[in-house]
């Protein structure tokens, strides 16, 4: 090669970043996982894995999660920016968003004090309660 020739160099094409990708569902799935793994070796909180780690819904652009309260919610919003970032980049799509909600605590709360135990036992078996009552017994002790 002579001193006059300019050498060739072969680069991959550049993405437009104006044009938005279409993806699936399965390649959402991909790199939601990477970047999960990626916050995870950058030392990300086990709370922040477990919020990382909900089920996914996608319509169209839009990534709809359904999280468990409002910790996962602060969680959420302090990696949103770092998240969509990496999504909006590695699946070639500017249009991608984030929307969630919080679940109505839909379980039931256990019973702790010695009157819940016995109301939850006195539902299941009605014959607590006549028992309790012609016996004279308190619940309490």
């Amino acid at each position: 090669m002579s001193r006059n020739e300019t050498p060739i160099v072969t680069e991959p094409p550049l993405v437009d970043v104006g044009q938005n990708r279409p993806f699936t569902l399965e390649e959402l799935h991909e790199k939601w996982e990477a970047f999960t793994r990626l916050r995870q070796q950058q030392g990300g909180a086990v709370s922040e894995q477990i919020m990382l780690s909900r089920a996914l819904v996608l319509e169209a652009t839009t990534i709809h999660l359904v999280l468990d309260n409002l910790h996962q919610e602060t969680l959420l919003n302090e990696v949103k920016p770092q998240l969509l970032g990496y999504l909006r980049q590695h699946l070639h799509n500017r249009a991608i968003e984030i929307s969630y909600r919080i679940a109505a605590n839909e379980g039931k709360r256990n019973p702790y004090t010695p009157q819940e135990k016995f109301n939850v036992l006195a539902e299941q078996h009605p014959a607590l309660r006549l028992l309790q009552q012609s016996l004279g017994l308190e619940v309490d002790f």
